[in-house]
């Protein structure tokens, strides 16, 4: 039987590790700690843990608000979700995290949607647009001219060397 991703992750005091490192990210980060600044850091570290534990197969359980009602009317910016993000990618590379996992489990565990059929790179749904940074394709469909240019991926299988920007 294959293990859940939440123990594959490390369980909770993995996970608690690199939430706390991320949230103390981008309480630090000028581009987006703003928007943190009536935010209780250790409710939303217990929190962003709760959910990433229930989420990938582990014993606690979320009790906040999903992300949209969360979210909604905060005016975040495509510049504020991308530096969010960016301070994410940046912490799991210094934890060295995923490096079995996929892009779309990374983003599905972030809370962000993208839609996807196949998992295998093979069907063109969870295609995304890259703005920057060097794709590791791994799927079948991107044609060799389309990788040379480098603007989109199948975030099922490929994955970033080092940080990407995408146009989600």
């Amino acid at each position: 039987m294959e293990r859940s991703l939440y123990d594959r992750l490390g369980r909770t005091d993995a996970i608690t590790a690199v939430v706390r490192a991320v949230v103390d990210r981008q309480l630090k980060d000028d581009r987006i700690n703003r928007k943190f600044a009536r935010t209780n850091r250790d409710r939303l570290i217990k929190e962003f843990v709760d959910q990433i534990c229930q989420a990938t197969g582990g014993p606690c359980k979320y009790t906040g608000r999903n992300m949209t009602e969360t979210h909604h009317n905060m005016g975040v910016t495509n510049g504020e979700f991308q530096a969010f993000v960016e301070d994410v990618v940046a912490v799991l590379n210094d934890f060295k995290v995923g490096a079995t996992e996929h892009l779309l489990d990374c983003l599905e565990r972030a809370g962000i949607e993208v839609p996807f059929g196949c998992r295998a790179g093979s069907c063109g749904t969870c295609e995304v647009e890259v703005l920057a940074g060097k794709i590791i394709h791994r799927d079948t469909i991107v044609s060799a001219a389309e990788r040379a240019e480098g603007k989109k991926m199948m975030v099922c299988v490929s994955r970033g060397e080092g940080s990407l920007t995408l146009g989600l």
